[in-house]
């Protein structure tokens, strides 16, 4: 029981960090700088460096779902989520890739739930190391410093909880169960965009800013009983339009954002968290059999 709560707790410090980062929680300080509240709930209750987080997702939101380009969507050789992405100057299909492609409507799940919050720990600790030795600015090396300090932080207090318990394998029951326990919230970052539309430079022009960040997202459908669960996820597209719009507002701006939706034609997609899964397991599938028929084609 309190693994699986430690777990949801993680899940909900990371909705809080993602917030804060947006500067939806407190006012930016002038000129930038330290951001004490994505910091306390991003790398100290979290334990994922916050910087590094930060860099990606400005990216994400600049670029969402752009071919290898958008750095939290560009998962070759373990998934293809676009036949575009083979298309990039300098993407090579090899044997490993052709693999795992084709199964990766069988590992996507058990990869984001298992191993997902793991794999978060070891690309945070690398980036941030690196990034301390070569960060181009004073503000660069403070930050990948402070990552490195709050990640220290959360494995002090986290190997301590552990510590707790009485043998091995409790305390192995406890680690895996309260990380497979946060996993689902590396498929709900997922499945906000996942089977929606990719663009390349030139196709994000045309389409225009309100187009481009609509047929990129989706919703998820709740109500008032789930809404925390989701931690504004669920409101994805309003997130992408009003991305420093605080988590609670979202909602009244939907109506306005369908409003125009249905007056230009522009879809709006919202759809139930587990007909969203089907979605993307189903377009992961078409994927996996789209790459053969490439390559024979």
């Amino acid at each position: 029981g309190a693994a699986l709560l430690l777990g949801i707790g993680w899940q909900q410090a990371a909705f809080l960090a993602h917030d804060a980062a947006h500067n939806a929680v407190v006012d930016p300080a002038k000129g930038g700088g330290f951001n004490a509240v994505s910091w306390t709930a991003g790398s100290v209750l979290f334990g994922i460096s916050t910087a590094m987080w930060n860099e990606e997702h400005s990216m994400h939101h600049a670029i969402t779902l752009r071919p290898k380009e958008d750095p939290q969507f560009d998962y070759l050789p373990l998934w293809l989520i676009s036949e575009k992405e083979l298309q990039v100057p300098g993407v090579k299909v090899d044997l490993l890739t052709r693999a795992l492609v084709y199964i990766q409507h069988w590992t996507f799940l058990p990869l984001c739930v298992l191993v997902g919050r793991f794999n978060f720990y070891l690309i945070s600790t690398g980036w941030a190391i690196k990034r301390l030795f070569t960060a181009p600015t004073r503000a660069g090396v403070l930050a990948a410093g402070m990552d490195i300090l709050g990640m220290a932080i959360f494995w002090g207090w986290y190997c301590a909880v552990v510590g707790m318990l009485p043998e091995f394998y409790s305390r192995l029951l406890f680690v895996l169960v309260s990380h497979w326990t946060t996993g689902i919230l590396h498929v709900q970052l997922l499945l906000s965009h996942l089977a929606t539309s990719c663009f390349t430079p030139e196709e994000e022009r045309a389409e225009q800013f309100f187009s481009f960040q609509l047929k990129t997202s989706r919703n998820v459908d709740s109500d008032w009983t789930d809404h925390w669960f989701h931690g504004g996820l669920e409101y994805q597209i309003e997130h992408h339009l009003f991305p420093q719009l605080p988590r609670h507002s979202l909602e009244a701006v939907k109506p306005f954002v369908v409003e125009i939706c249905e007056k230009h034609g522009v879809p709006y997609r919202s759809v139930g968290f587990f007909h969203a899964l089907w979605e993307i397991m189903s377009d992961l599938r078409r994927l996996s059999g789209a790459l053969l028929e490439l390559e024979m084609g």
